[in-house]
């Protein structure tokens, strides 16, 4: 299965959901990006979400909903801009996830100081599985699972390396599947 991340802030203006650029991804899975971790939603608008849709809600709900048949449309939190996971608002993101017809929600945690940060992993997989019983995936740094055992040594090395790992080994069975994201990962990178 192939995914792609939909920049909601590229996505043109339409008053009809059948014109939303949305329908022409094609791709299996389409992540609806990128969701701040402490947002507030208010039902019906984008306020306080972090996404960046200029078409109206209803619009990109109806048009969402209209690729249930056909595509698995997930909202992703965090990226690589939205760093507050201490208030993470979990029943914020599976109201909007759920007006917005969404299977699921896929956490993009990229801690800004890297592995320092591991521990907080877990949690935040934990807390969304307590309250969210639709798909869970993760996106993780191509180097998160690095720096251990048969891949201590592993290239490349960056701040990110290892920062998935114990969060993996202790809640990864909560998640449905995981993302690798490896569109910078360089020539030294071997998957």
């Amino acid at each position: 299965m192939i995914g792609s991340y939909f920049c909601s802030w590229s996505s043109k203006w339409t008053s009809k959901s059948e014109e939303l650029d949305i329908k022409d991804v094609e791709s299996d899975i389409i992540y609806i990006s990128f969701a701040k971790p402490d947002c507030s939603y208010t039902k019906g608008s984008f306020d306080g979400t972090g996404l960046s849709f200029s078409s109206h809600f209803d619009v990109v709900s109806q048009a969402c909903e209209s690729l249930q048949d056909t595509k698995t449309v997930m909202l992703s939190v965090g990226g690589g801009t939205y760093h507050v996971w201490s208030s993470l608002n979990v029943e914020a993101l599976c109201s909007l996830a759920d007006d917005l017809h969404c299977k699921g929600i896929d956490i993009d945690w990229e801690p800004e100081d890297g592995a320092a940060s591991a521990s907080e992993m877990s949690v935040i997989i934990d807390k969304f599985r307590e309250h969210y019983t639709g798909y869970l995936s993760f996106a993780t740094a191509h180097v998160g699972a690095y720096g251990h055992e048969l891949f201590a040594k592993s290239q490349p090395v960056s701040i990110y390396t290892g920062v998935n790992y114990p969060g993996l080994k202790q809640s990864g069975h909560k998640l449905d599947w995981i993302n690798v994201m490896a569109y910078d990962a360089g020539p030294t990178f071997d998957p």
